[in-house]
């Protein structure tokens, strides 16, 4: 039996969320660490640390995928962005998409513009871009008497609110914030301030949530040295990525051949020895075994080469690395 198309992601992510690699059972027990901590009426951190390619951002997806599945909001944030008000944008997004009409928010300005945006009033669409924290002149503010936009302080103190009141409606609450190293590109001052504010957000997340991020080693060590207070919040659990073994390449690309053809092993259309020179290449990173796997199935349905023999892979390749 030959494989018909290419199992393996073109880009390193995968599309299927509920695919996961997990020899030693890891991603298992964060699931279960996310169960307990929301069953317990609890939060937690959890912190994802690794380099790139090592796969932080498909199990923050498939924690997501999780999550969902288990009947708890998940909001999955793509990167912290240059501003606190991405996740509290984030966060707003969800209670607003509820159209959920509040029982009580402790903030009589938002209270008036999601009352307003739950009854489709006339100038909802004014209070769906001040909820989520765009800038709006003060023309159209005082239409809904409303004095101020919403900047980081006040995205902020929104955050606690609205987590709270979302809180009351789902079992559990999963924040996921992938790439966290990305804050370096910011000014120093302006990343100690959004770190500030991500700490103050950890203590006021109210109970049954839990917060995981994902960011690379160096900006791991970055943190623990500039801000160890919110180093301690952020090590409820810490899981360090690494390159996979050697013996490990053939069961982490079966995953993805099973996906697509339940009869067929990896080695029935690329030989051994071929495993064997992606793990050179690449070192062992799942993401670069991925992205060289899917080059070569490609090339070889393509051209009718099968089962993919050492020479041909190293002819594809050697344009690649």
């Amino acid at each position: 039996m030959r494989m018909c198309r290419n199992p393996f992601p073109q880009v390193a992510i995968p599309q299927r969320e509920s695919l996961i690699y997990d020899p030693n059972g890891e991603i298992a027990y964060l699931v279960k660490y996310i169960e307990n901590t929301i069953n317990s009426n609890k939060t937690a951190v959890i912190s994802i640390v690794g380099g790139y390619g090592l796969g932080k951002t498909h199990i923050l997806k498939y924690l997501n995928f999780v999550a969902r599945n288990k009947g708890y909001l998940s909001v999955f944030i793509t990167s912290p962005g240059k501003s606190f008000l991405k996740i509290y944008r984030s966060i707003a997004q969800e209670y607003v998409k509820l159209n959920h009409n509040p029982i009580k928010l402790n903030d009589p300005y938002l209270h008036k513009a999601i009352k307003e945006i739950t009854s489709n009033g006339k100038n909802s669409s004014i209070a769906i871009n001040w909820v989520l924290g765009f800038r709006i002149s003060s023309k159209l503010r005082e239409k809904l008497g409303l004095a101020f936009n919403i900047d980081e302080e006040k995205g902020l103190e929104y955050s606690r609110i609205l987590l709270e009141s979302l809180a009351q409606l789902y079992r559990g609450i999963v924040l996921l914030i992938d790439e966290l190293e990305h804050l370096l590109a910011l000014p120093v001052s302006q990343r100690t301030k959004y770190l500030n504010y991500l700490r103050e957000l950890i203590d006021n997340l109210p109970s049954r949530t839990m917060l995981a991020i994902a960011l690379t080693p160096a900006f791991w060590d970055e943190i623990y040295t500039i801000n160890p207070a919110l180093a301690r919040r952020l090590s409820s659990y810490i899981l360090y990525l690494r390159n996979l073994k050697r013996t490990e390449v053939k069961a982490f690309l079966d995953l993805y051949v099973k996906a697509v053809s339940f009869d067929l092993t990896v080695t029935d259309f690329i030989q051994e020895e071929v495993l064997e020179y992606l793990y050179e290449l690449s070192n062992g990173n799942p993401g670069e075994i991925l992205k060289l796997a899917s080059i070569l199935v490609e090339n070889a349905l393509i051209q009718n080469i099968y089962p993919v023999n050492l020479s041909y892979a190293k002819s594809i390749l050697a344009n690649y690395v």
